[in-house]
């Protein structure tokens, strides 16, 4: 299943794959190094009294401006430091994302926002980069005196605490990104510790998506070995969604449906974009039942281990160096980020072998770049390194293998 960047690049379909593929490891509950029991209990934001499964994260984002009343001419403080699909909602909105900057270990720094024109803003957005939580009593604490409402963006974030309480609990709202902890074609989740979410109404995905969803899990398992012994059946399953596409599609040539009946939402294809037609999407039934049904205690074991596998492993590495020192207990990593040093000598080499490493190199706009030149840096200086649950013993060795090399010959070159 090539993705969009690979193609556009022409760099070869990784063996490795960059987010969670269903197999038929997802179902074990295998017991780990840490007690399965008490990881299964790990506080969570999908816990919150209220939520909301939608189609992607940057959907909930839009859902709670909207909530808030965020609109044409209002100001939502945003990181200078982002990926686009956070910035997407706030324009859909009509707001302007007023960047702030961050400290070098990516938190907010509440005294430079002191100084800030805090004039019509409406909205911060907090992020938990790559899973680790933001000190959200002092934020809010600081946003509360202002009378700014706080969204948490835990789209690296679905377990474990932030400042004794669980993550996503502190902001008014939270926005989840499923796709990125479970092996789901879609899935968001807008929730809330404190309101109200029963007015909300979400409509069913067309029966289109829903096997699309279903099927494109089973095909991006097969596609990449997840389900040893059903190989030879892949050819079958193909062929069936292949029949299937066919049928949509002539359905769609004699008929006037909206172009939603046909198109899923950018954020499962990978691409950037805020779909309107998706804001009264709830998540498609077979993601929904993954999400719900997968053994977490899995998730947030093998997580937390392939990221201390690659810290261990890529520590010692000339001009590159691991963003945060050490994995906390209680966190639960997205990715693990690797800073490096002059990135562009190993960037596109690491590319080309084929590891999916992936970088946010496309800022907002200048005015992110201006206002914060560190996060202008970041861009291109953190690799985002997979450590998700469904990489195997040898995928990250492999992985590891490949970027020490590059480094090693960068250095002697």
């Amino acid at each position: 299943m090539p993705s969009e960047e690979m193609l556009s690049l022409n760099f070869p379909v990784p063996h490795v794959p960059k987010n969670p593929v269903l197999g038929w490891s997802s179902f074990s509950r295998a017991s780990s190094t840490e007690e399965p029991i008490a990881l299964a209990k790990m506080p969570s934001v999908l816990s919150l009294p209220n939520k909301r499964y939608v189609t992607s994260a940057r959907v909930a984002i839009a859902l709670a401006l909207q909530r808030l009343g965020v609109g044409h001419g209002d100001r939502v403080l945003v990181p200078a430091y982002h990926c686009l699909s956070m910035v997407e909602p706030i324009v859909f909105c009509g707001a302007k994302p007023c960047f702030f900057p961050l400290t070098p270990k990516l938190e907010v720094p509440l005294d430079a926002l002191e100084r800030y024109d805090l004039s019509n803003v409406r909205a911060i957005l907090v992020t938990h980069y790559f899973g680790f939580p933001q000190a959200m009593r002092s934020i809010c604490a600081f946003a509360h005196a202002h009378g700014i409402p706080v969204i948490e963006d835990c789209a690296h974030a679905i377990f474990g605490v932030a400042d004794g309480k669980p993550i996503g609990s502190w902001g008014d709202y939270a926005a989840v990104s499923l796709m990125k902890f479970f092996p789901v074609y879609d899935g968001g989740c807008l929730a809330s510790a404190t309101n109200s979410l029963d007015d909300l109404r979400l409509q069913r995905p067309s029966p289109r998506f829903e096997a699309k969803a279903l099927l494109n899990s089973i095909e991006r398992g097969l596609f990449y070995r997840r389900f040893p012994g059903m190989q030879a059946a892949a050819k079958t399953t193909l062929m069936v969604k292949d029949a299937m596409w066919r049928g949509f599609k002539r359905m769609r040539a004699r008929s006037n449906a909206t172009p939603y009946a046909y198109q899923d939402p950018a954020a499962s294809e990978g691409v950037n974009g805020l779909d309107p037609a998706w804001l009264d999407r709830r998540i498609s039934f077979a993601s929904q039942q993954l999400v719900e049904h997968l053994p977490i205690a899995r998730i947030i074991a093998r997580r937390r281990s392939n990221y201390l596998r690659l810290d261990a492993a890529l520590r010692g590495l000339r001009d590159a160096r691991p963003l945060f020192d050490g994995l906390p207990d209680g966190v639960v990593p997205y990715v693990f980020p690797l800073l490096v040093e002059r990135p562009d000598r190993v960037f596109r080499r690491l590319k080309t072998d084929g590891v999916p490493l992936f970088r946010w190199e496309r800022l907002w706009n200048d005015e992110a770049a201006l206002t914060d030149p560190l996060s202008a840096r970041f861009a291109t200086e953190i690799f985002q390194l997979p450590c998700h649950q469904e990489l195997t013993d040898e995928d990250l060795e492999w992985i590891i293998e490949r970027v020490q090399t590059a480094f090693h010959e960068a250095s002697e070159a």
